[in-house]
């Protein structure tokens, strides 16, 4: 008996991108996949690793950088994207720490270990702050400035809809959490509720006191909070805070959670909201202090991407065929963004400048022909980074403009890109010589 044969498969055929760092966050993510499918040939100049699959009648590209942090999952997102053009918009989906405000009288509403925390635009965010970015201020206060896009339309509904699903008791998440825990697939060994006894939320000023897990820890030192009846994870809306180092300090994670209203911390999403249209979806698996454990994350990966797959089910295709591929806004980086990150410069500390670097040097090796410039060890950090800055930007933004620090003085000169192009590729002296009086350098 003949068979029809099935259509292969290509690269334009697959319009989600999912991005998970953890181990655990890829088992769960594969786990709940409807199908596998077969890999395709690699491409040049994309070294990433690619599962691809459906969930329901979405076909879905699940990508995981090597690295957690924002410069590696922004390389990965550009390879991803470049790779599949198809790609709509994207779900960063994984664990993070949670920001729990003091006990009140409604457990739902508190954050425990276990619920989910979703990016959502809300009091003029996006969504998402990179908390790690701003301006020192007198008296010695950091005031975070840096405010990420909001998630595409599609998802924005999307979110919405299935808040309200939620609320009357619908959804399936409930049913794919389920799968997991009745799975006896060895992959998912341990991905099981840990227990209520586990979630210990320990008073802000009251450290970790020695060991992987907390028995040393006092238990007059834990926060009292109302018991939730049902260990159903609850689902919370609002601003997740991202940037380059694990959140840690209670009392840092309590200021930003008073004066920003955040709700959960993460490493990855502040280096892809501004270009990748998506939603951070975090399960919470620890309450960003040093009390940090493993316990609860291949549980929380699982909730994660659960609710991952429940929102999907809510987009019809016609959705996604209807919005714009995601490579358009890597295409349309705005000048004034590019502007704004050059006049930070000056107010960045070593180690700031240090992960702008290497995210430029990565995302300057991913481009299709890479532009390539002159740099010196004799350079300034500053000067080094605004080369890189300014060879990268002009190949995505030959109109754009760029700020090109002083060796002397915090000032900037305001150079266009076929100048200073022209000045990377002469020799390092006429470079530092033109940069060293902040003025404008003549074309040469």
């Amino acid at each position: 008996m003949l068979y029809p044969k099935m259509k292969k498969r290509t690269y334009d055929d697959y319009t989600v991108g999912w991005v998970c760092v953890l181990d655990h966050e890829l088992t769960a993510s594969r786990a709940l996949l409807d199908e596998e499918h077969d890999p395709l040939p690699p491409r040049e100049n994309d070294d990433n690793n690619y599962i691809l699959g459906r969930m329901g009648k979405h076909n879905v590209v699940i990508v995981f950088p090597g690295f957690i942090g924002t410069t590696s999952a922004s390389q990965t997102v550009t390879n991803m994207v470049r790779t599949f053009r198809k790609i709509r918009f994207g779900l960063l989906v994984g664990v993070g720490g949670g920001a729990p405000a003091p006990p009140s009288h409604d457990p739902r509403k508190d954050i425990h270990l276990g619920d989910v925390v979703v990016s959502f635009p809300r009091d003029g965010h996006g969504g998402v702050i990179q908390y790690d970015m701003g301006k020192w201020l007198e008296g010695g206060q950091f005031a975070s400035k840096s405010h990420l896009n909001k998630p595409p339309l599609v998802l924005v509904k999307a979110i919405k809809h299935l808040q309200s699903d939620h609320n009357f008791g619908k959804g399936q998440m409930w049913e794919y959490m389920d799968g997991v825990a009745k799975s006896n697939l060895p992959a998912l060994e341990g991905f099981g509720f840990p227990g209520q006894d586990l979630d210990q939320l320990f008073k802000g000023d009251y450290k970790h006191v020695t060991g992987e897990h907390c028995s040393s820890c006092a238990a007059a030192q834990l926060e009292q909070r109302a018991i939730r009846k049902s260990t159903r994870p609850e689902i919370h809306y609002g601003l997740i805070a991202s940037g380059n180092a694990v959140m840690k300090s209670a009392r840092r994670r309590d200021e930003l959670r008073r004066k920003e209203g955040v709700s959960c911390f993460e490493m990855e999403a502040a280096g892809l909201m501004d270009n990748f249209p998506c939603v951070v979806i975090r399960g919470i698996c620890d309450y960003s202090d040093s009390h940090k454990s493993e316990i609860w994350q291949p549980y929380s990966s699982v909730v994660a991407a659960a609710y991952a797959k429940d929102l999907l089910r809510i987009i019809f295709p016609e959705e996604v065929q209807r919005t714009p591929p995601a490579q358009n806004r890597f295409s349309q980086d705005s000048p004034s963004r590019e502007r704004s990150k050059g006049s930070e410069l000056a107010h960045s500390t070593d180690s700031e400048l240090l992960t702008r670097l290497a995210e430029l040097e990565m995302k300057n090796k991913g481009l299709e022909e890479a532009v390539t410039c002159r740099t010196n060890e004799s350079m300034g950090l500053k000067q080094k980074l605004a080369a890189l800055e300014q060879a990268y930007n002009s190949q995505l933004l030959p109109r754009s403009y760029a700020y090109i620090p002083s060796l002397e003085s915090p000032a900037f000169g305001l150079l266009s890109a076929n100048d200073i192009l022209k000045i990377i590729k002469t020799d390092r002296d006429a470079f530092t010589q033109g940069v060293a009086t902040s003025k404008t350098i003549p074309v040469l």
